[in-house]
């Protein structure tokens, strides 16, 4: 997993000094921005602010992500935070036309895979939106393609250090040896 989340602490620790309410901080700031995007999302793809606001009141107050928001400091928070930006600014690209949107779509999808590689599930979602916006079959190929593109780059750096030991991240499949 890209530690892009424990890169963003650790950061704030090194400016502010070493206090557990930073990563609470984050936690909230990521909570916030997932919330307002999932609640844009659901507006634009819905077309309605009262299936939004229910979407957004469920996920707040959802028993997983009052646990992530305030009780443990773990990537998955980031990593759906990514993912909603993500969805989001794909929309926002569809809508007004524009390569920035899309690119900040990408590498958000990008960062929260790399982050934590199950968001990959996600995928499906994009090949929907694609195809019920007639999308091109290049945007197809692009969500695909680069999805996966900054965990890659992770592991092929990691290869150059004898030391990086990844094998703990098949623990689940076929437990630690």
């Amino acid at each position: 997993e890209f530690p892009a989340y424990q890169y963003t602490i650790s950061l704030l620790y090194r400016v502010f000094g070493w206090h557990v309410e930073l990563a609470r901080v984050v936690n909230l700031a990521l909570y916030t921005i997932s919330a307002l995007s999932l609640f844009w999302f659901t507006k634009k793809v819905f077309n309605s602010s009262g299936i939004a606001f229910f979407t957004a009141f469920f996920y707040v107050f959802a028993p997983g992500s009052i646990f992530f928001l305030g009780h443990a400091i773990h990537p998955d928070v980031f990593a759906v935070c990514m993912y909603l930006i993500s969805l989001t600014t794909f929309l926002k690209g569809k809508e007004r036309r524009k390569a920035c949107w899309l690119i900040a779509s990408l590498f958000s999808f990008s960062l929260s895979i790399s982050t934590r590689p199950f968001m990959l599930i996600g995928l499906p979602a994009y090949l929907f939106l694609l195809w019920t916006m007639k999308s091109a079959y290049w945007e197809y190929l692009l969500y695909i393609f680069s999805s996966p593109l900054i965990y890659g780059f992770w592991k092929v750096w990691q290869l150059g250090f004898k030391s990086a030991d990844s094998s703990w991240e098949n623990w689940v499949l076929d437990g630690r040896k």
